[in-house]
């Protein structure tokens, strides 16, 4: 977590010194970003069925949170 905070702020840092917001010094921004989801954690015996339901419950409640 210390680590985290040291590069969050030399990032910080390196945009100041540059007069130029981060987003822009690391390639600019986007319109569009390709979604993951780390969180799905399945275990031995679960099955493609069970990784499906998953990815789908997440899915719905992305959609929800959107409207």
């Amino acid at each position: 977590m210390a680590m985290a905070a040291i590069d969050i702020a030399v990032w910080d840092l390196i945009g100041k010194h540059h007069g130029q917001p981060l987003y822009r010094l690391i390639g600019g921004a986007r319109d569009r970003i390709e979604a993951y989801i780390s969180e799905i954690n399945l275990g031995a015996g679960d099955t493609v069925a069970d990784l499906v339901r998953r990815v789908d419950d997440y899915l719905a409640a992305a959609t929800a949170r959107l409207r």
